[in-house]
């Protein structure tokens, strides 16, 4: 998982499963593990899976620290880009899920060196990016 990882303080990473899975070039890779998606299912405590409006899959880095920065803005601009493709209804859902990683950025920014109101801030996340998610494309 660590080497994995190590791509989600690139801002070029790809923000969508299958675009990292290209990206990683996993079959030829890391293929003996199983697929792309099945790494990330079995490693939850490093990533973190964000249904999208539209159906697609965001793989995030569970962690939030300051490297990852400038991944959690290529994510958000990718939800802008998303946003303005869309239509009406999905707009505004794009838009939520680009208002929480936003969120996440100066998250990210002020626990980098400490803990405590980190728990309630993840909590507080946590229920954003779920009220954020939706299972059905439309």
């Amino acid at each position: 998982a660590a080497e994995v990882l190590k791509h989600f303080e690139d801002p070029e990473f790809p923000v969508e499963l299958q675009q990292q899975e290209t990206y990683l070039n996993w079959q030829k890779r890391w293929g003996r593990l199983g697929s792309y998606w099945d790494f990330v299912q079995r490693h939850t405590t490093h990533f973190r899976v964000i249904p999208c409006p539209t159906g697609l899959k965001m793989i995030l880095p569970q962690q939030r620290r300051e490297q990852f920065r400038a991944f959690l803005q290529t994510c958000e601009n990718w939800c802008s880009y998303q946003s303005s493709r869309s239509g009406k209804g999905l707009k505004r859902k794009w838009r939520h899920l680009a208002l929480v990683l936003r969120r996440l950025q100066n998250f990210a920014e002020t626990t980098e060196g400490g803990q405590g109101e980190a728990e309630e801030e993840q909590a507080t996340e946590k229920q954003e990016l779920n009220s954020a998610e939706v299972d059905e494309p439309q």
